[in-house]
């Protein structure tokens, strides 16, 4: 391995204020109110870095990364945290892109 350039990038939290990149995606649970939803949610959830890591694994130089939004409804029962004050369920977004929000819409955002 001698003469080797490693690299893997060390794996760390999405800044808020990093360049956007040139693709996303998005994965949206919208969580059913049946017995074990909660419990599938949960696995869904913590699985994620691992998931992120044996994706970016493939392109060490693509920088890839998650962030996992949790919606007002479902946080407390989810994560066991209080619902911060600046929480709310997600509003529609309208501009030059419109963000809808419905019944299902599962994220949310911080106040205006």
């Amino acid at each position: 391995m001698t003469g080797e350039t490693n690299l893997r990038v060390a794996v760390a939290p999405q800044q808020v204020d990093a360049p956007l990149t040139k693709t996303a995606i998005f994965l949206v649970l919208v969580l059913a109110d049946t017995d074990g939803a909660m419990d599938t949610a949960r696995g869904v959830v913590s699985g994620i870095v691992d998931l992120v890591n044996n994706v970016a694994i493939r392109d060490l130089t693509g920088h890839l990364s998650c962030t996992v939004g949790i919606g007002a409804r479902v946080r407390f029962e989810l994560t066991g945290r209080s619902l911060p004050a600046e929480l709310h369920p997600f509003r529609e977004v309208v501009g030059q892109l419109t963000a809808i929000a419905d019944a299902g819409s599962a994220g949310a955002t911080s106040a205006d």
